[in-house]
């Protein structure tokens, strides 16, 4: 994943739609990666275009992660590990 495009397609006036779909259906490396990327690039996002209305949908529902010092995997684990256990369980 790369940075840029990443940021990219946060700024774009509807690429943001696919980063916030991409965070709630991505594997744990992908989603850790990509909110890495999203907390160095805040500011940016925030002073963009499009970007008031992305930063505040992208801090409501990921604060703890963007704002805060919790720990990005431990937050993954929480909050969508149970989500794909009951996905894969259903394919199966």
């Amino acid at each position: 994943i790369k940075d840029l495009n990443v940021v990219n397609l946060i700024i774009d006036k509807y690429g943001n739609y696919i980063v916030k779909t991409l965070l709630t259906k991505v594997n744990k490396v992908n989603f850790v990666e990509l909110i890495k990327i999203i907390k160095l690039k805040l500011k940016r996002i925030k002073n963009s275009p499009y970007g008031d209305k992305i930063y505040t949908s992208l801090i409501g529902k990921y604060k703890e992660i963007l704002l805060e010092e919790v720990d990005i995997n431990d937050y993954y684990e929480k909050n969508f590990s149970v989500i794909n256990d009951k996905i894969l369980n259903d394919i199966t």
